[in-house]
């Protein structure tokens, strides 16, 4: 038996309007299974490219930083 769904919907009303969009395409029930999926792996990618981004701008920040403490010694 296959697990839920996992929903990241950043509203309830766009994963409300996603599902209707599903529902009212007529597709076999394996290939809904499979676009959904697909779907929940979009969305987990894009959490990983704003924690990259994220990630990034610290980074690009912190260099700075270290080199003004440097420059008080």
């Amino acid at each position: 038996m296959r697990p839920p769904p996992i929903r990241y919907a950043k509203s309830l009303a766009s994963d409300r309007q996603r599902m209707r969009l599903l529902r009212g395409i007529k597709l076999t029930r394996r290939v809904r299974r499979a676009l959904q999926s697909f779907l929940d792996e979009l969305v987990l990618l894009q959490l990983v490219i704003d924690n990259f981004q994220h990630i990034a701008g610290r980074m690009h920040t912190e260099p700075e930083e270290e080199e003004e403490e440097n420059d008080d010694l």
